[in-house]
């Protein structure tokens, strides 16, 4: 009797013991599974669940050999800090200026048949930019190098139809992407092939929403599966000439030696963003899965754009506000929206964006390429000045003793107007600060620097004021307009120094590039 009872106990503990082994096993299957997911779709975790009932069903994957131009792309060098791959700045930094790519891309068309759809492939040296990068600066990436193909006088190009991300690593093994075979980069063309979890697509079949957010290939089966591409390298025919691909960092004033190259990158901005391509990809329904954050952006800016607008009714005109997420916020922040909006008056429309990193891209694209003025704290997202048109106002608030020129020189070459703001301190630390130092010997300082720069901001008296004479056109008004001497800003000249000269001067707000470089000075009474 004994030996039956404790028979039938072991059979039970077994029974147990083996359910709970196979919960465990299933468990470690899908957690592994679900790692994996995320390691080639990027971090788009939290939009997926929002788009996924909505997103844009792409009628092709990759299938066969792909036709595609190729830039390999390199760790940044000589660096003290290697710059995350999510900043909107200090990445994209390393990757402009580009020009010197667009002096041989006419040899390297020389063979493109007119029409002939293309992928433009952007070989990363770390597989973990995959994952890091962020849609915003995906976009970047894929607007500088595909500024290029957008040239207008490159009459027979095609614009990419997909941009990849591909992994180098590991090159020279079964894993990441692989040289079938070997040639010369400027000759024939060489044979590329990856796994699709070593690569991360956009195409501009996707809804503007999906782009750049969501990896096209998500849907397109087994992450093992090899993709091929038939491809032409342009960073081997174009090194020699300067152009570092990644490598170092260049002041901001270098990054477009001429209007062209503006206009090329402008033009690269618009065909990656364009709506339309597929109508069932671009419907309006797709703004109702917009995240949260983002309804107001909208109601706002994008009605103008998306929605039915009576004929009758006068088109407002355009403000954004963005807002950031961590620090360098705007304080008292509802107040503060309120207090534009009274300002604007009623012949304004003025839409919030809250910063997330998932931000659809091209969504803030389309929401700031009609706007005419935009208002934000400094900091990366000031990046954004380069989706704004021309003659339109980027209103910049500064901490407290802390004040940099960068996102001006980026705007200025872009035609943007910028004005600044230095916010009072709000702290007795920072009015100690404030007292101590002056912005200058502050900025020398990189302990008073450091310190400074992550402080909140303010919209206060002199920022309204400013604000109202933009309202009321007097800021062009009573503008000084300053030629500057033997300074040459034609569509071949050299914009850097024109800006250069801007940027230094607190005073100086907007240039123009006619032939020769003019200022636009504030009216200091």
């Amino acid at each position: 009797m004994r030996i039956k009872t404790r028979f039938k106990r072991s059979i039970r503990l077994m029974v147990q013991f083996a359910s709970r082994f196979v919960a465990f096993i299933f468990a470690a299957t899908q957690l592994v599974t679900n790692l994996g997911g995320n390691t080639h779709r990027g971090a788009t975790h939290q939009l997926v669940a929002t788009y996924v009932e909505n997103r844009s069903i792409v009628g092709a994957c990759h299938s066969g050999i792909q036709h595609a131009y190729a830039y390999h792309l390199y760790a940044p060098e000589k660096s003290k800090i290697q710059p995350r791959p999510g900043h909107w700045f200090h990445f994209i930094e390393f990757h402009l200026p580009l020009s010197s790519a667009e002096e041989r891309l006419n040899y390297l068309f020389s063979d493109h048949v007119a029409g002939d759809s293309f992928n433009l492939l952007l070989l990363l040296p770390k597989k973990s930019w995959i994952v890091e990068l962020t849609p915003m600066t995906r976009l970047f990436l894929a607007a500088i190098y595909s500024a290029p193909f957008a040239r207008r006088d490159v009459d027979k190009m095609t614009f990419p139809q997909r941009i990849v991300f591909l992994s180098a690593e590991n090159s020279n093994s079964l894993r990441g992407a692989r040289v079938i075979k070997s040639a010369d980069m400027d000759g024939v063309h060489p044979s590329i092939a990856t796994s699709r979890s070593f690569m991360w697509s956009s195409t501009i079949r996707q809804s503007f929403l999906d782009r750049f957010v969501l990896d096209e290939g998500e849907i397109c089966g087994n992450a093992d599966e090899m993709v091929e591409f038939d491809t032409k390298f342009i960073s081997a025919s174009v090194a020699k000439l300067g152009a570092s691909f990644g490598r170092v960092k260049s002041p901001v004033h270098e990054w477009f030696t001429t209007i062209e190259n503006v206009q090329s990158m402008r033009q690269s901005f618009d065909m990656l963003c364009q709506v339309g391509i597929d109508s069932n990809a671009n419907t309006i329904q797709f703004l109702t899965a917009l995240p949260r954050k983002l309804h107001e952006a909208k109601t706002g800016c994008l009605s103008e754009m998306m929605l039915t607008v009576n004929k009758n009714e006068k088109k407002k005109r355009q403000a954004v506000i963005y807002q950031r997420d961590v620090n360098r916020k705007f304080r008292n922040f509802d107040q503060m929206r309120r207090d534009i909006k009274t300002v604007l008056g009623s012949d304004w429309s003025v839409s919030v964006v809250m910063h997330d990193d998932d931000n659809p891209p091209c969504l803030l694209y389309h929401c700031l390429k009609h706007a005419e003025l935009l208002i934000t704290p400094h900091g990366f997202q000031s990046m954004l000045t380069m989706f704004l048109p021309k003659q339109a106002y980027m209103f910049e608030l500064f901490p407290s003793r802390y004040h940099w020129t960068g996102y001006k020189a980026l705007g200025l070459m872009f035609g943007v107007r910028h004005v600044s703001v230095e916010s009072h301190p709000s702290t007795m630390f920072g009015r100690t600060l404030s007292a101590a130092f002056t912005t200058k010997r502050c900025m020398a300082s990189y302990v008073c620097r450091y310190l400074v720069r992550k402080a909140d901001v303010s919209f206060n008296e002199l920022s309204s004021n400013i604000l109202q004479k933009i309202v009321e056109g007097k800021m062009m008004e009573s503008a000084h307009v300053q030629p500057v001497r033997d300074v040459i800003a034609s569509s071949s000249g050299t914009l850097g120094q024109c800006v250069v000269e801007c940027e230094r001067d607190d005073d100086c707000f907007a240039v123009q590039f006619t032939p020769v470089c003019v200022q636009f000075m504030l009216d200091s009474s």
